[in-house]
């Protein structure tokens, strides 16, 4: 059944990661294995490529998964943004989220928005906008920020400044406002420096 070829597939992981987990696949599809189209088949390879970091290969199984008629579900999706965040691939992360946003079943949780965030803030990249938007995504869902999600937004946009001019730098800070994460410490601190550097 399901459950047991996605437990083989977990089984296989260790001896050679991804590659064997898409191997199987492959040949689970090729015998018309019955379970070869549920979604927790493919998630347990999609798991194999999150350990790894391996995208190239995650995407090929998000390919294969839609290709067998599998409807990716939540957890697929997170996968898959996860390991866009360890790569960082931000861009490619938010066009995985707004297949979420188009899946229907499919819901984003506070681990789909704290991934997209913290996709944006891979090696101190700071993509401001795109982490605002996150942000704002979280808020209209509904969804009470916890302090990490926060935290996590203040680090992206401290690291997103630091390469802005005072023009850009009020932006972001407006963007803050919006979404009511200016009245702090680092927000402040953040657009003095802008201040500072522009003279």
């Amino acid at each position: 059944d399901d459950d047991t070829t996605a437990a083989l597939l977990k089984l296989l992981g260790p001896i050679g990661g991804p590659a064997i987990g898409l191997v199987t696949l492959r040949w689970l599809i090729r015998a018309s294995w019955p379970c070869s189209n549920a979604p927790i088949v493919f998630n347990s390879v999609l798991m194999l490529c999150d350990k790894t970091h391996d995208l190239e290969r995650g995407l090929q199984v998000y390919d294969m998964m839609k290709d067998q008629g599998a409807k990716p579900d939540s957890f697929t999706f997170n996968l898959l943004i996860s390991i866009c965040r360890m790569r960082g691939e931000y861009a490619k992360a938010f066009e995985i989220f707004k297949e979420l946003q188009d899946t229907e079943g499919a819901v984003a949780n506070s681990f789909t928005y704290a991934t997209l965030i913290e996709a944006c803030n891979f090696r101190k990249g700071g993509h401001c906008d795109k982490a605002l938007y996150a942000f704002k995504c979280l808020l209209d869902a509904g969804i009470d920020p916890p302090d990490f999600i926060k935290t996590e937004l203040l680090s992206t946009i401290e690291n997103g400044m630091r390469r802005l001019h005072l023009e850009g730098a009020l932006k972001v800070f407006e963007g803050l406002e919006k979404v009511g994460m200016s009245n702090n410490t680092r927000a402040y601190n953040a657009v003095l420096q802008a201040c500072a550097r522009a003279g």
